[in-house]
């Protein structure tokens, strides 16, 4: 990062109108006592509270409607810290490249991220939460839900169709073809189980 003036951290929240980012953008720094805004890093080594994590923000005209999405993102209580790692994930996802399994696999498409997305939503609010989230070796991405011996997943392909199933390890495992529309259903019967059996 370019070097600039050092400036003393904005609260996270506030709304400080004489705040402008300036051309070489802020860091965003999470110390002690929350979420700061820093004009440079030099001011974060000046922090009165070590900062333990650290995200750049660019762009001299939108660092600051940027920071502040992102604070929201990350400070709001309805959005859990599992929400937004599984969303971390799923956008992770896009970068991979045709073959990324050495088996020929397609990587997920928007449509799959989109509803994979959608589907996240609905777990949000639910409190539902997936125990992982990855590609699927059938083109798409694929949501896994795991509670003692019980487990469940949603399988959805780029295709914009969908499976998912559930199982107790002991009865047979249910598996059904699922359309979009039918999806927040599905997502429905598997918190069901998984909560409640």
């Amino acid at each position: 990062m370019p070097p600039c003036t050092a400036r003393e951290p904005l609260k996270a929240g506030s709304d400080d109108a004489r705040y402008h980012p300036g051309k070489d953008g802020v860091v965003i720094g999470y110390s002690g006592d929350g979420w700061h805004i820093y004009r440079s890093h030099v001011s974060i080594l000046r922090a009165t509270n070590p900062v333990v994590k650290t995200m750049y923000v660019e762009n001299a005209g939108r660092a600051w409607i940027a920071v502040g999405h992102w604070l929201n993102n990350h400070t709001n209580p309805d959005r859990p810290s599992w929400y937004l790692a599984m969303l971390e994930k799923l956008e992770s996802l896009t970068g991979l490249q045709d073959g990324w399994n050495s088996y020929g696999s397609a990587p997920p498409n928007d449509t799959a991220i989109n509803i994979a997305k959608r589907i996240l939503e609905q777990l949000r609010l639910m409190g539902l939460r997936p125990e992982r989230i990855v590609a699927s070796a059938q083109d798409g991405v694929s949501i896994y839900f795991l509670s003692g011996n019980k487990s469940a997943d949603v399988e959805i392909y780029n295709s914009g169709e969908a499976v998912a199933s559930y199982s107790d390890g002991v009865s047979e495992e249910k598996v059904w073809e699922v359309q979009a529309s039918d999806l927040p259903r599905a997502i429905t019967q598997i918190n069901d189980f998984i909560a409640h059996g």
